[in-house]
């Protein structure tokens, strides 16, 4: 049996009290149509080496990470399920520009 940590800290929760989408890394955000969230990001938070957190960051994390050779945690779940990997096209985008 294998257990997988990761430590991140996410844009929103639901808090488990009252139900409610709190902040955390988002301020603000706003639902545009059914698959479109809108977040306004906070701007004062720096990963461990310094480097400010931004939307590149976000994006990556939610499309761009399985296309890096690295990623087991997101291949080793899509083997499991029998899925492929999808990058979001500006990840994808955001990624070949690196």
């Amino acid at each position: 049996m294998a257990t997988i940590m990761l430590v991140e800290d996410n844009l929103i929760y639901r808090d488990p009290s009252s139900g409610e989408y709190k902040p955390m890394l988002a301020t603000r955000w706003k639902q545009v149509d059914d698959t479109t969230i809108d977040f306004d990001l906070r701007k004062d938070v720096k990963f461990h080496n310094g480097d400010a957190f931004t939307a590149d960051d976000v994006v990556f994390s939610f499309g761009g990470i399985g296309a890096t050779p690295d990623d087991r945690t997101r291949q080793c779940a899509a083997a499991a399920l029998g899925l492929d990997l999808a990058l979001h096209p500006e990840a994808e985008a955001i990624l070949r520009g690196k």
